[in-house]
């Protein structure tokens, strides 16, 4: 019946691994649906389970060791985040791969998880906001060009590496997962009732002091 109208669908993606062209001719050809689908789903509080799944699987068949958060910009945009989930050695697959979009009304296109204000972390029954996860640095003795930083919040009887994994996901939103990475040596990851001699800053000004850093690196 001329009524009956096809659900929109995303295709499968097929090109080669590594393929950078190949994983932008997939998004493009379906960009229309996995914009109209997404923002269909954002209306119920939601996203598409099947227009997620398309794109993850498109990323692992590009690089497997990749991963992507997705989501609508102020402007109403689809915003596409490609990430090396905190692994150093796939940084260059990341630029690779953002280096090859094309350019999109509809669209936008980022490397990394980028820094996000106020946001708090809820993870493993913890809750890391800026104003119960504290902070210090210092400049590392490695003379990499990178700083060591302790992290200190309250671990409320979690195991030492989930309070790890919850302090790293809470770095990557404050300063970004590129920074994480370039800027930062040991991370060190403490309870705060241990930590009453320690000089700690929120961590809502961490961002600026680690640009303060990387500044004067970059006039040595």
């Amino acid at each position: 019946s001329m009524f009956w109208k096809r659900k929109k669908t995303v295709s499968t993606p097929s090109f080669s691994p590594g393929d950078v062209a190949g994983f932008w001719e997939w998004f493009r050809f379906n960009e229309l649906a996995i914009v109209e689908l997404n923002r269909k789903a954002k209306e119920k509080g939601g996203f598409d389970q099947e227009v997620c799944d398309a794109i993850g699987s498109a990323v692992h068949l590009f690089r497997q060791g990749l991963t992507f958060e997705a989501g609508f910009t102020a402007e109403g945009k689809f915003e596409l985040i490609i990430s090396a989930d905190g692994i150093f050695a796939e940084f260059p697959s990341v630029l690779n791969l953002i280096s090859g979009a094309y350019k999109s009304d509809l669209c936008v296109f980022t490397a990394f998880r980028p820094r996000l204000k106020n946001l708090s972390v809820n993870i493993h029954g913890l809750s890391l906001s800026d104003d119960n996860t504290f902070f210090a640095i210092r400049d590392s003795i490695h003379d990499t060009g990178r700083c060591d930083i302790a992290v200190m919040f309250d671990w409320n009887g979690v195991e030492s590496d989930k309070a790890r994994q919850a302090a790293y996901i809470r770095l990557d939103t404050t300063v970004g997962e590129y920074d994480v990475e370039t800027l930062m040596a040991q991370i060190d990851c403490l309870d705060l009732k241990d930590c009453d001699n320690v000089p700690k800053r929120p961590l809502s000004e961490l961002p600026e002091c680690l640009d303060q850093f990387a500044g004067t690196l970059r006039k040595n």
